[in-house]
């Protein structure tokens, strides 16, 4: 099977995780079932972020590269499901609590499955998260990586896009 250029891209930035920690993450009250997860090097930002919810790194720092995951994800360890986007999204609810676990974790392994492009990241401690790539309509994608100045999205049925940021599709 032929892969386009922007499939080779996603995967090859997502490898990049290897070897990466996740040192931050945005879920929690008012994200819903979103994630967003910070990994490599602190960036600063522009324009430092004021919510007082966040890390100090977080209001001063973005990831290297940012997954930002709208579809469904479990996280488990090998005693079984830590969390997942089924959980109420409680700041101090399971979700976050569980979430918290893979902070200051490096990446291990990155599996992407196609043609779907389900993600699963294996994480030091025999931490996994699955991201399942189920959006069908138009309404949400499933996850998108942040690079630099550059989004690549893979919407719904797994159709993969590139965007700049503060571009609107």
């Amino acid at each position: 099977m032929e892969f386009s250029d922007l499939e080779k891209t996603v995967e090859r930035i997502l490898q990049n995780l290897v070897g990466k920690c996740c040192w931050g993450f945005v879920a929690g009250e008012g994200t819903g079932s979103t994630v967003s997860l910070d990994f490599g090097k602190k960036v600063p930002l522009q324009v430092p972020n004021k919510n007082p919810l966040l890390t100090e790194d977080q209001r001063k720092y973005e990831g290297e590269i940012n997954l930002f995951i709208e579809s469904p994800w479990t996280l488990t360890s090998e005693s079984g499901i830590v969390c997942s986007s089924d959980d109420p999204d409680d700041n101090d609810g399971p979700m976050v609590q569980g979430l918290w676990k893979i902070v200051n974790k490096q990446v291990r392994n990155v599996k992407i499955l196609k043609p779907s492009h389900d993600l699963i990241i294996n994480f030091e401690g025999k931490f996994t998260l699955n991201i399942i790539c189920n959006q069908m309509e138009n309404e949400y994608d499933n996850y998108s990586v942040f690079m630099g100045n550059e989004i690549y999205i893979v919407g719904p049925k797994g159709q993969i896009s590139r965007q700049e940021r503060g571009t609107k599709r």
